[in-house]
């Protein structure tokens, strides 16, 4: 049923590639964000205190970089579900104008 539900997909085949891409991306990003604030740790010198905000600003970043690919990829799915949704769509009512009228076959 998946392998039939992704033959409707094909059409947007590239953003399906992108789809999984970001998802894997994603997926080492979260763990990511949490090591970075794990090497934050009190400041006890001037070399912590630069490290601390080296740390940061990478948390920032990488934080800007998680939220912006989240956006991508929930656009993404959104509209490769539009898609495999407007082809089903399509193809019960293709079946459905080659049905006859009548419901006798006398």
């Amino acid at each position: 049923m998946i392998r039939r539900l992704f033959t409707y997909a094909r059409p947007v085949k590239r953003k399906v590639s992108w789809l999984v891409l970001f998802t894997v991306i994603r997926s080492a990003q979260l763990p990511a964000l949490t090591w970075i604030v794990g090497l934050t740790s009190p400041v006890r010198s001037r070399a912590r205190h630069r490290a601390a905000r080296v740390a940061v600003a990478g948390y920032g970043l990488l934080a800007v970089l998680t939220d912006g690919l989240f956006h991508f990829r929930q656009r993404y799915a959104l509209e490769i579900g539009e898609t495999v949704v407007n082809g089903l769509r399509q193809e019960i009512f293709d079946r459905m104008q080659r049905m006859p009228m009548s419901s006798s076959t006398a």
